[in-house]
């Protein structure tokens, strides 16, 4: 999740440091995500474990002010996800190679963080890990364990063609282009719930790193702009605030709208979307000073992983919820799966900075020295296919 370097020829403000409300902002956006994949356990039955009394079922129209709250938060993540995505869009808009090392270095960190996962969790149920479990605790990167990491290790290798054709496109192409696939999958694809066009995440993201590069291109006026950001970052905000809402008053009248409190709950939501853009210029447009923000912001990739691990999630979460249900009740749910969050994340970056000290220099060393030797073997394959 973390970004490639500033922007090589770009005069927008803030455009080459490191040190802004950007790192913030990352810190901000992981635990939005994190808030989000606690209540997506909350609501969410596990076929792996023996109970599910502390399942509880946020999609459906209520008159209760916490639900409709915990609905609210199960948004964040696509916010968060929003976010993340922006912020690498952005940057990557500069970037002039693809950086063999930084790929094997996070698809190795992924493996050896599930490899982890797996062999705690081995330890800790003496053995009691269901199957499928271990598979795909043992091939991350292919299950996609962790969602973002494995559609980026796919989209990064990419960007550097799809910089080129941006900057082939005249302004008019490039226009054409970005809207009309923002309209079919941050649109169109929003309103059919994800179900048309044939869509995926990484079509999502070229729809909208094309969309990134007109606006850093020709839309200066807007990104320079700290009213238009913040009146982006609030109206879409609130128009998804709204929506949600409205969607729960029709559900208390009407049966079709029911179960559909969560059916905007989509990584093309284009309120959120357009929010997530609004605020990432806001905070870029506010340079900060702080290197224990900018510490955590390094720490954003491994916090994901750390708290999104296959283990963790499967079995802990649920455990920890259904103490809260049996001991604490829900009465005041909202409050517990704030503090779970919030110990999650302190959990996640606490373990990071372990991983950061100890086993992350062994994982960067290993990484290059794969990458010499995966490069070598490479060019001689390839020159033998040019002869």
């Amino acid at each position: 999740m973390n970004t490639e370097a500033g922007f090589a020829s770009n005069p927008l403000p803030g455009a080459r440091q490191r040190d802004t409300g950007v790192d913030l902002l990352r810190v901000i956006a992981l635990m939005l995500v994190i808030t989000s994949h606690i209540v997506h356990t909350l609501q969410s039955p596990n076929p792996y474990i023996a109970y599910s009394s502390y399942v509880l079922d946020v999609s459906t129209a209520t008159r209760d002010v916490q639900r409709v709250l915990l609905s609210l938060l199960a948004y964040s993540g696509v916010y968060g996800n929003a976010i993340f995505f922006l912020c690498s869009a952005w940057y990557l808009q500069s970037s002039g190679h693809v950086s063999l090392k930084k790929w094997l270095e996070i698809l190795l960190t992924v493996w050896l963080l599930s490899a982890l996962g797996l062999v705690i969790a081995l330890l800790a149920r003496k053995g009691n890990v269901d199957g499928a479990l271990i598979l795909k605790s043992l091939l991350p990167n292919l299950y996609a364990n962790n969602w973002y990491i494995s559609c980026y290790l796919l989209f990064y290798p990419a960007h550097v063609l799809i910089n080129r054709l941006i900057h082939i496109l005249s302004q008019r192409q490039l226009l054409r282009v970005s809207l009309s696939l923002c309209l079919a999958y941050c649109v169109l694809g929003f309103l059919g719930n994800d179900q048309w066009f044939f869509p995926s995440p990484l079509i999502l993201w070229l729809s909208l790193y094309l969309a990134v590069g007109y606006l850093r291109a020709y839309g200066v006026a807007l990104c320079s702009s700290v009213r238009l950001s913040a009146l982006l970052f609030i109206l879409g905000a609130a128009a998804n605030l709204l929506l949600v809402l409205l969607t729960n008053a029709l559900g208390l009248k009407y049966a079709f709208f029911h179960d559909k409190l969560l059916y905007w709950n989509s990584n093309s939501n284009p309120l959120l979307l357009i929010s997530a853009f609004g605020l990432f210029n806001l905070m870029r447009l506010h340079p900060l000073r702080g290197k224990g923000v900018s510490r955590l912001s390094q720490l954003s990739l491994l916090g994901y992983l750390v708290h999104q691990n296959l283990m963790l999630r499967v079995y802990l979460r649920p455990r920890a919820l259904q103490f809260v249900y049996e001991h604490l009740g829900y009465r005041l749910i909202l409050l517990w799966t704030l503090i779970l969050a919030l110990g999650t994340f302190a959990f996640a970056i606490a373990f990071s900075l372990l991983f950061d000290r100890f086993l992350r220099p062994l994982v960067a060393r290993a990484a290059q020295w794969t990458g010499a030797r995966v490069t070598a073997l490479y060019m001689k394959i390839e020159n033998r296919l040019l002869k």
